[in-house]
C-alpha cells in the first residue's frame, strides 16, 4: 500500500497543508500525480463501496460453522451473551424472517477470535 509507506508519509509531513488539500478533494497531490499515468475518469470517479454476500453465506456455505460456534449450549456455558437472544437471531435469520447477518457475523467473528486468542 503506497500511502502507508513510511518514506511517503515522512515526505508528506514536510509538505505545507495548503498543497495537500484542494477544496474538499482528498488525496489531491496523489490524484494530480496519477493524471500522467491513468485516465482522469478513473482517478476522479466517485468512491464505490462493495459488499459481500454474508446474508447468503450464513444460510449456505458458512451455516455449519455458524451453528457450531453459536450453538445454544456453548453460548450459555460461556455466559458472555444471552443464549436465547443469539439463538433467536440465528433461527430467524435461517428461516428468512429477518436479515440478522451483521449481528450474527459480529458474534461469529468474536467467537472465532476468542477461541484462537483466549482459549
Amino acid at each position: 500500500v503506497p500511502l502507508l509507506d513510511h518514506n511517503v508519509v515522512e515526505f508528506l509531513f514536510k509538505i505545507p497543508g495548503h498543497f495537500k488539500l484542494n477544496g474538499m478533494s482528498s488525496k489531491w497531490i496523489f490524484k494530480k500525480t496519477m493524471e500522467r499515468l491513468l485516465p482522469k475518469e478513473n482517478i476522479y470517479r466517485k468512491k464505490e463501496g462493495f459488499s459481500i454476500p454474508i446474508k447468503h453465506w450464513l444460510r449456505t456455505e458458512l451455516k455449519e460453522m455458524m451453528l457450531d460456534y453459536l450453538e445454544e449450549s456453548r453460548i450459555e456455558k460461556e455466559g458472555l451473551f444471552s443464549s436465547q437472544a443469539v439463538n433467536g437471531l440465528v433461527e430467524s435469520h435461517l428461516k428468512k424472517k429477518c436479515n440478522n447477518s451483521h449481528q450474527i457475523w459480529a458474534l461469529l467473528v468474536f467467537e472465532i477470535w476468542k477461541d484462537k486468542y483466549l482459549s
